[in-house]
C-alpha cells in the first residue's frame, strides 16, 4: 500500500514538474517553439518519459489551459452579492476578460475541436452533458446556474438551457472576435464586451415585459406577459 502511494505521488510530481518546465518555456518563447524536447530536456529527463504522462504536445497545453480556467472559477466566491442579473453580468464579462488576458489558453480550452464530426440533428434533451468535460463544461453549468437565478424574476430567463446557450454563443462570439480581429477597431476590449453583453442582458429583460417573443422558429408571437418589470437600459446592464 505504501510502495503504491508513492508511486502515485512521484507521478504527480513528476507531472507537476512537466506542467512547470512547459509553462517557463512558454513564457520565454511562446506556444508555437514549445516541443516535447525541450520540455525534456528543461527537466533532464528523455523524450520518450514524457509520453508516459502526456500523449503529446497538445495534452500538455490542454492541462495548462485547463489548469489556468480552473483557478479563473475558483476566483468565484461560493456566495455572490448582488442581483441575480448582476451576478450573470459579471460572470459574463469576466469571462471574456479571461479570453482577453490569456488568449492561447483560451482558444486551446474553447476553440479546438472535440467530440469528432459534428451532428447537425438536434436534441430536445440537451443538458450539459453535451459539453465535453473539463473547464468548457464548468463554465457553460455555471452560465446555467446564473441564468436560472435570473428566471425567479425575469420571464424570459426561465427557459433556462436554451437562454444560457444563447448566452454563451453570445459571450464566446464576443471573446473570440475580440482575441482574433486584434487590427479591428473594437476600440477599448473591455469597454466592448461590457457594452455588449449589456445589451443583450437589457434585451432579454426587456422581452420579459413586452407583448412580443421570439420563438426557436424566428418569428414573431404576440402574447400576454405574466408579469411586468421595468426596463433594464443598457447602461444599468453595464454596471
Amino acid at each position: 500500500m505504501a510502495a503504491a502511494k508513492r508511486r502515485v505521488r512521484e507521478r504527480e510530481e513528476m507531472r507537476r514538474r512537466i506542467l512547470t518546465a512547459a509553462s517557463n518555456l512558454i513564457e520565454e518563447e511562446g506556444y508555437d517553439k514549445l516541443t516535447i524536447r525541450k520540455v525534456a530536456d528543461r527537466i533532464e529527463y528523455s523524450p520518450m518519459a514524457l509520453y508516459n504522462h502526456f500523449a503529446d504536445k497538445d495534452a500538455i497545453l490542454q492541462a495548462l489551459a485547463e489548469e489556468a480556467f480552473g483557478r479563473f472559477l475558483a476566483s468565484f466566491p461560493r456566495r455572490s452579492t448582488g442581483s441575480p442579473l448582476n451576478v450573470l453580468r459579471r460572470y459574463m464579462l469576466n469571462y471574456v476578460q479571461f479570453a482577453i488576458d490569456q488568449p492561447e489558453q483560451y482558444r486551446i480550452i474553447f476553440m479546438t475541436p472535440r467530440g469528432g464530426k459534428r451532428s447537425d440533428q438536434a436534441n430536445d434533451k440537451q443538458t450539459t452533458e453535451h459539453v465535453p468535460e473539463g473547464g468548457s463544461r464548468i463554465a457553460f453549468a455555471k452560465l446555467v446556474e446564473g441564468v436560472a437565478a435570473c428566471g425567479g424574476e425575469y420571464e424570459a430567463f426561465r427557459d433556462t438551457f436554451q437562454v444560457a446557450l444563447f448566452l454563451w454563443t453570445c459571450m464566446h462570439g464576443t471573446a473570440s472576435l475580440l482575441i482574433t480581429l486584434t487590427q479591428f477597431p473594437f476600440g477599448n476590449a473591455r469597454a466592448y464586451a461590457e457594452s455588449t453583453i449589456g445589451r443583450l442582458l437589457s434585451g432579454l429583460v426587456a422581452s420579459s415585459s413586452s407583448a412580443v417573443t421570439l420563438p426557436t422558429d424566428g418569428r414573431l408571437s404576440r402574447r400576454t406577459p405574466a408579469k411586468r418589470h421595468r426596463k433594464l437600459s443598457v447602461r444599468e446592464a453595464s454596471t
